[in-house]
């Protein structure tokens, strides 16, 4: 695996109060800004009964935090980087645009991670979070701060004046751990605390919390053949993977030769060896989403869209996308997720 670059991040044992970077003074500018300032604390998979990365349920704890800031309107997430619910929670605030703030114990804690999707999430997480900070440092700061910064980081937050929590803590660590600790601050200081969302994990157990893991041979799957093909520019597509692949060129003749591709499959190979567009990596959301737009809007898919009900749609694959869906537990699930924001708009 490639080698990811992590920067270090300013830490606060090193800041003054008086700093303009300090949090107090980031919180109390968000507070001019926003009325829903939350902190996400929860476990990490060791301690979430029967956790499986690599069936996806990393993207089940993601689904379970968005679902809970909506329902909360939450403004600012200030969250952890830890693998689990601070990692899930991060992931969910990204996708749905909330103000980040990311808090982590120390610089150089993704050293003792030995999962390297956990690491690459971890700096993904870290480069798009508005504000970034490390509690403590190890080499200056010394071991036992680290050790306190590790069970403090949470309880840190709250001290920058946050308006509730989303807590998400198994039975068996409701005395213990680092998120007891923060909720019991929580509940001195009088914020709004969530009710607690592991609930929604043992509802996901059950059976009850539906996931929809593959669309592949289903009316989801864009190689799914069309009741009517889709009207595109003026041009019929027989499936939405024909109008998706065509519109990486703006060469005529290659468009004709990805169109008239006798299956999706072909059209998906024809797709890899044509003059790609510069702008298609800007596009390519867009597109797929008109696409999905078009397809939806027949009577037979729509049924079949509206037929998943509330259910996390992944689109699971062997082939390694972790762009468009979920490979090995792992992706951004960009196409389940356009479908789940279109089922939402049905």
């Amino acid at each position: 695996m490639q080698q990811i670059e992590i920067p270090a991040l300013p830490v606060l044992s090193q800041l003054r109060s008086t700093d303009a970077a300090y949090p107090w003074h980031v919180n109390e500018a968000l507070e001019k800004r926003f009325s829903r300032i939350y902190c996400a604390t929860g476990a990490r998979p060791q301690h979430i009964p029967e956790y499986q990365e690599g069936r996806g349920d990393f993207h089940v704890l993601a689904w379970i935090a968005e679902r809970a800031f909506v329902e909360a309107r939450t403004e600012v997430n200030y969250e952890g980087g830890a693998d689990g619910w601070d990692q899930a929670c991060g992931h969910a605030a990204r996708d749905l645009g909330i103000y980040r703030v990311m808090v982590v114990p120390f610089n150089g804690q993704h050293q003792l991670w030995r999962n390297p999707n956990v690491v690459k999430r971890y700096a993904d997480l870290m480069m798009t979070a508005d504000h970034a900070y490390a509690v403590a440092d190890p080499d200056r700061d010394g071991k036992k701060a680290v050790v306190r910064a590790l069970m403090d980081r949470n309880v840190e937050m709250l001290r920058w004046g946050i308006h509730g929590v989303l807590p998400f803590n198994p039975p068996h660590r409701e005395l213990e751990g680092g998120t007891a600790a923060c909720l019991r601050d929580a509940r001195k200081r009088s914020c709004h605390i969530l009710p607690n969302l592991y609930r929604e994990w043992e509802r996901y157990l059950a059976g009850e919390l539906k996931v929809v893991r593959s669309v592949q041979g289903t009316d989801l799957s864009n190689f799914a053949l069309l009741d009517k093909p889709l009207r595109m520019g003026g041009h019929d597509y027989a499936t939405l993977e024909h109008y998706f692949q065509a519109a990486k060129t703006i060469n005529p003749e290659e468009r004709k030769f990805i169109r008239d591709a006798p299956t999706p499959a072909e059209a998906k190979r024809r797709g890899l060896h044509v003059s790609m567009r510069g702008d298609w990596d800007s596009l390519r959301l867009d597109v797929m989403e008109a696409g999905l737009r078009k397809k939806f809007a027949q009577p037979r898919f729509a049924v079949s869209l509206a037929a998943t009900g509330d259910a996390l749609i992944l689109e699971g694959n062997t082939w390694g996308d972790q762009f468009w869906g979920v490979s090995k537990g792992v992706g951004l699930n960009k196409l389940g997720r356009l479908m789940m924001q279109i089922r939402a708009e049905m």
